[in-house]
């Protein structure tokens, strides 16, 4: 393998390693500035997201709400899945639109 191939492959591994890097960052960092996001919307999703789990779970014999639980792991489990790859996605779209780093592949194409 030539050495500018090289170089490129670890420049790829190093920009995907930043990109999944700040993502957790990002994530575990700004709950705060999420929760102020268009007027308390998030917040005020939160708290009902919440009272209706109670709902349900004061509502289904004992032998379910482990099922219950279950199933919300699942579905958030495939929403961190789908956030992570749009954010990923998102990143390297915008990132080869920049003219002097389109031609470079330096990141993995869509």
């Amino acid at each position: 393998m030539c050495k500018i191939t090289m170089e490129m492959d670890e420049l790829k591994n190093i920009v995907n390693g930043v990109i999944k890097n700040e993502f957790i960052a990002l994530s575990d960092n700004n709950y705060e500035e999420l929760k102020s996001l268009e007027g308390n919307k998030y917040s005020k999703l939160e708290k009902k997201t919440i009272e209706l789990h109670n709902i349900i779970k004061n509502a289904l014999p004992e032998k379910y709400i482990h099922v219950l639980g279950e199933y919300i792991d699942a579905e958030l489990d495939i929403k961190l899945l789908e956030i992570r790859y749009y954010y990923d996605k998102g990143v390297k779209h915008g990132v080869n639109k920049l003219s002097f780093l389109k031609d470079t592949k330096i990141i993995d194409h869509m």
